[in-house]
């Protein structure tokens, strides 16, 4: 009998932490939003700009541009 009551002890304390976890994202985090400005963090992710309107470039070897 002492095993049925600790596993619904156990089931109840899990239930109050769901209920207590859910009330602190519905009054604190909900409405919380973050906004993501693209052109900053995209520069901010690449080397070079990248342009569309130019000509794709050739593989070069592993030495350089030269070959060495």
């Amino acid at each position: 009998m002492p095993d049925r009551t600790l596993s619904r002890e156990l089931i109840l304390i899990v239930l109050i932490k769901l209920v207590v976890l859910t009330a602190l994202w519905w009054f604190f985090i909900r409405d919380a939003r973050v906004v993501v400005v693209v052109p900053a963090g995209g520069g901010a992710l690449s080397a070079a700009p990248v342009h569309r309107d130019s000509e794709p470039t050739r593989p070069q070897p592993h030495g350089g541009p030269n070959g060495v």
